[in-house]
């Protein structure tokens, strides 16, 4: 009885308490060309307010919503605040996104560029599978509308497009073997290194990974239709279905994760969302 209380009580003490999601990939070292870290469960990206805060230390903020005011597209917060569990998240009721701050930095306009190079991360569970639904994107859902989104499809798979203005041209559509399911929690990561050609565009769905080549067919080089959004296509086209969730949110610029690093970001937060 002794022996199983010292094993117990030693368990307990090396047990390692919950992480936000900045405190993962910075134990990870996953901090380099970290460009957005953006957690619900962290009281430092979001306690109150109209803005979810980035923690990778260069301050990309995303407004609640359209803007810094309080209006019917604001993502609705579920606490309580600091808490690091599944119970921290923003729900969606069909009409909610997020919205970048300012104008476009110049990393987000590399994204459907030739030679982009990038990965992104994120926690969601999605209320029905019967529409598209956007993860982020900065181009709309007109054909000639520039730039990049990362989806969910009405046929329940996670899909990349970027257009450039060449007649509306989508020079770069890839999409995921996996499929989603309503009413369950999701890692969905993504990484691409466009210069690299064959099988370096990466999705990975709750650790399963597919890959497909990614080569952009004709890149544009001027900036994206409109400013970055997460929760849309861009231009508050397609938000998350009514009853979705986002937990967490990251991205890379000029470094595309490898297979094992975002193996390694999933197996470290897959237990605050019981998956």
């Amino acid at each position: 009885a002794v022996q199983l209380m010292t094993s117990l009580a030693v368990r307990t003490r090396f047990r390692r308490s919950p992480e936000t999601a900045y405190e993962t990939l910075r134990r990870l070292g996953l901090t380099a060309n970290l460009k957005l870290s953006l957690d619900a469960g962290d009281r430092q990206s979001y306690a109150t307010g109209q803005s979810w805060l980035d923690r990778s230390g260069a301050g990309y903020d995303f407004f609640l919503g359209a803007d810094v005011a309080a209006t019917a597209t604001d993502p609705t917060f579920n606490g309580p605040a600091g808490g690091k569990s599944y119970a921290n998240f923003f729900s969606f009721d069909g009409g909610d996104y997020f919205t970048y701050d300012t104008t476009n930095e110049a990393w987000m306009e590399n994204l459907h560029k030739n030679n982009a190079l990038y990965s992104s991360a994120a926690w969601m569970w999605f209320g029905s599978i019967d529409a598209f639904q956007g993860i982020f994107g900065d181009k709309g859902n007109v054909a000639v509308d520039i730039g990049t989104t990362l989806y969910v499809s009405d046929t329940n798979r996670v899909i990349c497009e970027t257009r450039n203005a060449l007649g509306g041209l989508v020079d770069f559509n890839q999409t995921a073997a996996n499929t989603i399911a309503a009413g369950r929690w999701y890692f969905i990561g993504y990484s691409v290194d466009e210069a690299a050609g064959a099988n370096s565009a990466v999705f990975f769905v709750n650790g399963t990974k597919t890959t497909a080549s990614a080569t952009y067919t004709s890149p544009d080089t001027l900036d994206a239709a409109f400013t970055m959004q997460i929760g849309t296509f861009g231009n508050a086209v397609s938000p998350p279905s009514s009853g979705s969730r986002m937990a967490m949110f990251c991205m890379w610029e000029q470094r595309a994760l490898t297979v094992s690093e975002m193996i390694a970001i999933y197996q470290a937060t897959r237990g605050r969302f019981g998956v």
